[in-house]
């Protein structure tokens, strides 16, 4: 059985960026048919996946420590911060922190795109996301 990569492909849903690596599988059969079968892979970041509720290594400061990471699909990372409460996880949605306050409540959400960029006290966005959305909106 061969493989070949036939190309990799951006692919946006729901305003996520992410890219699709497509490989072709072929097998002769003693017929002399070539019959060709497809497989999709994924290039998914690394997040970590833990709650300051359940794991007080998950709270900031951040230690790394006996958390568990996850790339199950994720297209960006994520930390949640409800009070003195942090989550960290798979995110969706382009880098930066939002601060809600609703009812009292604070909430702060960071997203960023890099692996287990999630870790940091607050997240940042690179010089690189800067300079590309300054550039974007000159065109």
């Amino acid at each position: 059985m061969s493989e070949s990569e036939i190309s990799t492909l951006p692919v946006e849903l729901a305003g996520v960026s992410a890219h699709r690596t497509v490989r072709r599988k072929s097998r002769d059969y003693q017929d002399g048919d070539v019959h060709a079968e497809a497989a999709v892979g994924t290039d998914a970041l690394n997040c970590y996946a833990c709650t300051s509720a359940v794991n007080g290594n998950c709270a900031d400061p951040f230690k790394s420590d006996g958390i568990a990471t996850s790339s199950l699909g994720c297209t960006a990372c994520s930390k949640v911060k409800v009070e003195d409460v942090v989550t960290r996880a798979c995110g969706v949605g382009s880098d930066g922190c939002t601060d809600i306050e609703v009812l009292g409540i604070t909430t702060s959400t960071c997203i960023c795109s890099s692996d287990l960029c999630n870790a940091a006290y607050h997240v940042t966005v690179s010089l690189a996301m800067i300079l590309m959305g300054i550039f974007a909106t000159l065109l």
